[in-house]
């Protein structure tokens, strides 16, 4: 008798346990369908609230310079088009901040990413001017008319964001693109730095360049073909297109001082005439620990930008 009276009684706080834990789990998902839960995008999972246009993802193939490129659209919830983010990878970057475009997904943005030429199992090889080509015909694609109707993607209101070795080419595309209005910057490389490598700044650069991801170019390749082109790469130049633009610099302190050097150096030099957040998080170089933080930082600005509105008539011609 006793041994019956002890399973039942298992049974009834295995229910109770059970039921807790549903009601934990479901209870974020009713309230946001009542309205009464303030969703939060960095720490909900995705609430699909328009069943019609739900949020998905498209693999999407691109040509570049007669290169075939392979890259992948997040596309956020919603009919119509919504603003998007175009994210250049590092080097070679194998995550892509996977995790904060999802956020931003739930935001409200689309995001794409892609490989440059040379990386992975493209065709073509990689160097800095390459990528660069790439990010142009990535923009570009973004911005046809398929992308829109397929996609959602709104092509006067595209976002660059590069990270590390991405850095350098979202900052001098959204200064030479007119119709780019805002860029992120995640760390990125001071490319200015190769002006004054010693011969062992060189070799080191060389071998933390050289990658089986990147098996189209030795790091010494990458590091020859950037160095006769400085000029390009110089930041100081850009302080003109990026009149006017919205800039967010995020640097990793954790790892090199001279970081600290860096923001504090292009925040001075775009203010001036842009509108820049500049931001250090006390990390490395990936953001490890950071990520959370850096991803609210990104969303927050991401919401004082003001979106471009164009009118039928106006964007048909």
């Amino acid at each position: 008798m006793y041994n019956f009276f002890r399973y039942k009684l298992e049974l009834i706080v295995r229910s109770l346990i059970i039921g807790a834990l549903i009601g934990l789990f479901t209870a974020p998902v009713a309230a946001l369908a009542s309205g009464n839960h303030h969703y939060d995008p960095v720490a909900d999972d995705e609430f699909v609230a328009d069943k019609a246009f739900p949020p998905k993802s498209k693999e999407v193939v691109f040509d570049s310079f007669g290169v075939s490129l392979y890259g992948q659209v997040y596309s956020t919830q919603g009919k119509g088009t919504h603003p998007t983010v175009l994210y250049a990878r590092g080097f070679p970057d194998s995550t892509g901040s996977n995790d904060i475009a999802r956020v931003l997904r739930r935001a409200g943005y689309n995001v794409m990413f892609f490989n440059y030429r040379g990386t992975y199992s493209m065709g073509g090889v990689f160097s800095e001017q390459h990528a660069y080509e790439d990010l142009q015909s990535a923009l570009e694609f973004l911005r046809s008319d398929n992308s829109e109707k397929t996609m959602g993607i709104d092509p006067n209101n595209i976002i660059l964001f590069g990270y590390s070795f991405g850095g350098p080419i979202v900052l001098r595309l959204a200064a030479e693109n007119a119709k780019i209005r805002a860029v992120i910057h995640m760390d990125g490389t001071d490319l200015r730095a190769f002006k004054e490598m010693t011969p062992q700044d060189k070799a080191e650069w060389d071998e933390g360049l050289t990658s089986k991801l990147v098996p189209s170019a030795t790091g010494k390749q990458i590091t020859d073909e950037i160095m006769p082109h400085m000029d390009d790469w110089d930041p100081a130049h850009y302080s003109e297109g990026l009149a006017g633009k919205y800039v967010f610099l995020a640097w990793a302190s954790k790892e090199s001082s001279k970081q600290v050097d860096n923001v504090a150096s292009l925040s001075d030099l775009f203010s001036k005439r842009s509108h820049v957040t500049a931001t250090i998080f006390n990390t490395d170089h990936g953001f490890s620990d950071k990520h959370i933080a850096l991803t609210r930082a990104i969303l927050h600005w991401l919401k004082t930008i003001p979106q471009v509105k164009v009118a039928s008539a106006e964007k048909s011609n």
